[in-house]
């Protein structure tokens, strides 16, 4: 629901609107504002053994969809995850 809620990718006013939470004074101000990281550990492939593995993974999948979403960044090398966020100038919630 958070994602919903926050994700910027659709328009959820119709979900929100008759709840409480839209009588909330920033109701409108987060609704549909922000690039939201859905992550779900139970679709991680098995063939990580390892919690190195595993974060690897989630970074090379985080880093990939990165560069999908912002084409630009395929000209660019970044030493971290985290160069590549603040690079977009836009802000991301983790919805885990």
């Amino acid at each position: 629901m958070l994602g919903a809620y926050y994700c910027k990718a659709g328009d959820s006013q119709s979900i929100f609107d008759n709840l409480n939470i839209s009588r909330s004074v920033d109701y409108r101000t987060h609704l549909n504002s922000y690039n939201i990281i859905n992550m779900s550990l139970n679709s991680l492939p098995e063939n990580g053994n390892t919690y190195e593995n595993y974060i690897n993974l989630i970074k090379d999948t985080l880093r990939d969809d990165l560069m999908e979403a912002y084409p630009a960044f395929r000209e660019k090398s970044f030493r971290k995850i985290s160069d590549m966020l603040t690079a977009t100038n836009d802000e991301f919630i983790l919805n885990p």
